[in-house]
């Protein structure tokens, strides 16, 4: 079948974008149904270069969470329900090592997830570092851009929940969804304290990789807004009093989605405060995507349009997620030259296929 333009004429760009798209629900067919989940460099394919047909880009070990986000996110709306199953069940089965690592670094209960996991849970051992656990000033992983970075329980929490929303699997809510958001919101009640003012003092925290040293950092506040209401419209015989008092608890004490202003012009920013600037996310936009505080719809969208006409980093590759804020905005311009540019020849011209 011939894939045309609007006026019914061979589109090279619709074709291209048309392929794009195709071919990456092909790769995710080809991977998704196994013991493990897809791994976001490639999986059961390797990337391919002129010198090298094996070539892998970030091979080694793990699910890095920020890469492995954006294969998933989009099935839902394709109704790829099936895929993510793996994904799922890779995170019900580590649960219990996330629990015990929990009580072991923190010595209290609930679980949180670093950001590079094995499949059986253990932190990628590059990043936690090798210094004998004995030896440790902290327990945390020694790698900077990780040592704080944890939200990606929150937002799997976030997918499980729109995973049930899409699906209305009860048994999924029940035994995957409702445990998960157990201990990871049980993390939260219990590992920060409150400030002069009665909020949750996130910190010492980080904002996303980019920025290492945060306080009240904006992803981990706008999904657990996000995300609690969500949970509290679940059907109230699901629930336990303590977790509907816990999760109320920590809705009410959450400090707000950090903003400023300048000239008169409000826009979110990536946390209260932040410092030591390492690489080029935007987690101020994490209120659009994946936490969808802001957006086509809802209140105060400017706030939001002005952090994206703001943002640092512009570039869109790679786990960037420009397009998608750019589309969860209405900004239907940006949106169409991003997604077009993703699939440029030069953007592929040194691996075998066009979806890498």
């Amino acid at each position: 079948m011939q894939i045309t333009g609007v006026n019914g004429k061979f589109d090279s760009t619709v074709y291209r974008v048309s392929r794009a798209y195709n071919l990456c629900r092909y790769m995710n067919a080809g991977a998704g149904r196994g013991a493990i989940p897809i791994k976001f460099n490639g999986s059961i394919f390797t990337y391919g270069n002129k010198d090298n047909p094996d070539y892998r880009r970030w091979g080694g070990p793990g699910f890095w969470f920020q890469n492995q986000r954006l294969i998933y996110w989009p099935m839902l709306a394709q109704g790829d329900f099936d895929l993510m199953q793996p994904w799922f069940k890779m995170y019900q089965e580590m649960l219990p090592l996330q629990k015990a690592r929990t009580r072991k670094f923190f010595n209290h209960d609930g679980a949180f997830f670093p950001e590079t996991l094995t499949f059986w849970g253990a932190e990628v051992s590059g990043h936690y570092g090798w210094t004998p656990f004995k030896d440790r000033k902290s327990p945390l992983a020694e790698c900077t851009y990780l040592t704080f970075y944890w939200q990606n329980g929150i937002e799997q929490m976030h997918m499980m929940y729109d995973y049930f929303e899409y699906t209305q699997d009860t048994l999924f809510a029940k035994n995957i969804l409702l445990p998960h958001a157990e201990e990871v919101t049980r993390f939260y009640e219990l590992h920060y304290q409150l400030d002069n003012h009665g909020k949750i003092h996130f910190g010492p925290a980080q904002s996303l990789e980019t920025y290492h040293v945060a306080v009240n950092p904006l992803p981990e506040i706008a999904e657990l807004q996000y995300t609690l209401q969500k949970l509290l419209s679940l059907p109230a015989s699901w629930l336990t009093e303590i977790q509907k008092t816990r999760w109320q608890y920590l809705l009410a004490h959450l400090p707000p989605v950090p903003v400023q202003e300048k000239n008169g012009q409000k826009f979110l920013v990536p946390a209260q405060l932040w410092d030591m600037k390492m690489k080029v996310e935007n987690p101020e936009l994490y209120a659009v995507f994946p936490y969808r505080l802001y957006g086509l719809g809802k209140n105060e969208i400017d706030i939001a349009i002005n952090a994206f006409l703001k943002r640092i980093h512009k570039a869109d590759y790679c786990w960037n997620q420009n397009a998608v804020d750019a589309a969860l905005l209405g900004l239907v311009d940006s949106t169409m030259n991003f997604v077009i540019n993703r699939t440029t020849p030069p953007n592929y011209s040194d691996s075998r296929f066009p979806t890498m």
